[in-house]
């Protein structure tokens, strides 16, 4: 999300990976957008003719993925380091300084995937001389952890139910230009100019304090050496001693160096630039903390729209979150294969196939339950429901488990569950022993106050028949 900030947009990229898990075998990691390849001519991501990543992979993995080939070797910089003119001529392996900034042997990468003829294209400047692709498919571990075998794919091998292609790479724009969709907007871009002015002002308002240091100009001869360092040093109770001539003022003898004001202009121009600032800011100016003379209206229309430009952002974000969703399920069935695994989805344990995970999904994302307060309000609101829904006849054994659910309680607050005994096996009732009185719950069918006693006519209702021995 902050690269699609700052950059024009970024991606995400779904790697599958061997591992036991059969959950974790498709792994996510962040592209930038200057390693991705995007079809400019298209005006959304589903209808590219092409879609590629770059990225660098160490020269042992290269081997094992692609075969031992004749690869050139090159070194990878985590950062963007600035060259030393010196040594633009000298091998990398020579620079002076360069030890702790190349990683290793590595080779550049570029997978290609062809939407028109939906096939996948593995190249790399770094074989052959970039003439021919390293690869026209793809490898995969198809099946489960024990049993897995490796399958060829000349084409692309993820494809969903309906059988249309679908490539690891998910896009995350937050901000577009109009004629160009497909290239994005920096939302950091919009205010950029400005934050560099104001860098500028704050520069040169710096250099002023830094040199509006504490000068003296004195008459020659007035001080000796001893008289000025003590005024260097400047403690606190200190006398010293100046000699003047007859006629000669202790204050035309002494006297600071004037410094000139800072213009007002600057102070002027500095607001303009916050101004300009404020107003190309995705922010109101009450949520950055600003006092405002603006009417109870106008902070309303400032928090509509403050809302709508995030929330613009947040579906944004939500849409690649839903189209990252639909495409995990799309790789992860592809690895499954014809072979079943068993998870464990909280407390139960499920049978996962790649049937479960094949299908026209429809996914959305939801974000209300990731924050504090949110969560917290959603628990309130479940406590003030509890009253209504008992009265609507709700069952309190459900509201018990929903309670201890939300609140993540032990499951020992709940009871033990009752066998139905209208169930098939469920234990009959003992039957009732002659002249014995059968249990009662209560004085049924007396009409008795809570707190009155009853009368012996009462009483006798209740009794077994033939008297009380």
């Amino acid at each position: 999300m902050r690269l699609a900030l700052i950059y024009p947009f970024a991606a995400f990229k779904l790697v599958p990976c061997e591992v036991k898990d059969p959950l974790q075998r498709v792994q996510v990691a962040c592209v930038a957008p200057w390693d991705t390849i995007v079809d400019a001519s298209s005006t959304t991501w589903s209808k590219q003719r092409y879609v590629g990543h770059r990225y660098f992979l160490p020269l042992s993995e290269a081997k094992e993925r692609y075969g031992k080939r004749k690869w050139a070797k090159r070194s990878f910089r985590r950062y963007l380091d600035r060259e030393d003119p010196e040594q633009e001529n000298v091998p990398a392996r020579e620079r002076q300084g360069d030890e702790d900034r190349v990683e290793g042997d590595f080779v550049m990468i570029v997978e290609l995937y062809d939407m028109v003829k939906e096939r996948m294209l593995v190249w790399s400047p770094d074989y052959a001389n970039g003439e021919r692709f390293v690869y026209d498919g793809i490898e995969l571990e198809v099946g489960g952890a024990e049993d897995s075998e490796s399958e060829k794919f000349d084409g692309i091998p993820y494809r969903t139910a309906s059988d249309r292609p679908v490539v690891p790479i998910v896009p995350v724009y937050m901000s577009r230009e109009p004629d160009d969709p497909l290239r994005g907007f920096s939302a950091l871009r919009r205010v950029y100019d400005q934050i560099v002015e104001i860098n500028t002002i704050r520069t040169f308002q710096a250099q002023g304090v830094r040199r509006a240091a504490r000068q003296w100009l004195v008459v020659k001869g007035t001080m000796d050496e001893e008289a000025q360092s003590k005024i260097c040093q400047g403690q606190d109770g200190e006398f010293i001693e100046v000699e003047i001539t007859q006629g000669q003022t202790l204050s035309g003898s002494m006297m600071p160096v004037p410094h000139s004001p800072v213009p007002h202009e600057l102070q002027l121009y500095e607001n303009q630039v916050e101004d300009d600032f404020g107003r190309g800011s995705i922010m109101a100016p009450f949520t950055r903390g600003e006092a405002t003379k603006a009417t109870a209206t106008e902070i309303t229309a400032l928090a509509a729209y403050s809302a709508s430009e995030i929330g613009r952002m947040a579906r944004e974000r939500d849409a690649a979150i839903a189209q990252l969703a639909s495409t995990y399920c799309v790789m992860l069935a592809t690895l499954l294969g014809d072979d079943s695994e068993v998870i464990r989805l909280g407390n139960e344990v499920q049978v996962l196939t790649a049937d479960d995970l094949t299908g026209e999904f429809r996914f959305y994302a939801q974000d209300s339950g990731s924050t504090p307060m949110s969560e917290a309000v959603r628990k309130q609101e479940l406590l003030n429901l509890v009253g209504v829904l008992t009265e609507l006849g709700a069952n309190p054994q459900a509201l018990l488990r929903d309670i201890v659910r939300t609140y993540d309680l032990s499951e020992d607050f709940l009871p033990d569950e009752q066998p139905d005994p209208n169930a098939a096996g469920a234990p009959s009732p003992p039957a009732p022993t002659p002249g014995v009185a059968p249990p009662t719950a209560g004085l049924p069918g007396m009409g008795l106050a809570p707190g009155q006693l009853p009368s012996p006519e009462q009483v006798g209702q209740v009794l077994p028949p033939g008297g009380v021995v």
